[in-house]
């Protein structure tokens, strides 16, 4: 299977993926309509979509499901192209925000924390901007 539907309002879809080596996205709010049930999702915090193999997969479903249905309080612009083609494509220099604090009392791995310390040197010297 390439795809499983699931939904996310806080990590549901990510962070199961990201444990068992397949991708996961949360779209935008609105990209893909929650109805007939809206009900379920106030102010739009949780979407729907899948986790994948891969980007690709995912981005093909997104092409394929992405869009509003009439009553949708909430809709992003179409997107300019299919998501699909975006794959692969140079993104140019991007903007990345990079953090090493944490709220509330949870400790952070040293493992992790310089894992993603050199994913951010990494990023700098592709030459993308880490702020």
């Amino acid at each position: 299977t390439s795809m499983a539907h699931a939904n996310d309002g806080g990590g549901s879809i990510r962070i199961p993926a990201s444990c068992c080596g397949l991708f996961g996205l949360k779209p935008t709010r609105g990209r893909i309509t929650q109805a007939p049930d809206r009900g379920a999702s106030p102010g739009g915090f949780a979407a729907s979509h899948a986790v994948t193999r891969s980007i690709r997969d995912s981005a093909a479903l997104l092409d394929a499901t992405a869009g509003p249905a009439p009553g949708d309080p909430y809709y992003p612009p179409p997107p300019k192209r299919s998501f699909l083609k975006e794959v692969g494509d140079d993104p140019g220099k991007l903007r990345i925000g990079f953090s090493r604090a944490i709220k509330g009392e949870s400790q952070l791995d040293e493992d992790c924390v310089a894992a993603v310390e050199d994913a951010a040197k990494l990023c700098e010297e592709l030459g993308h901007e880490v702020v």
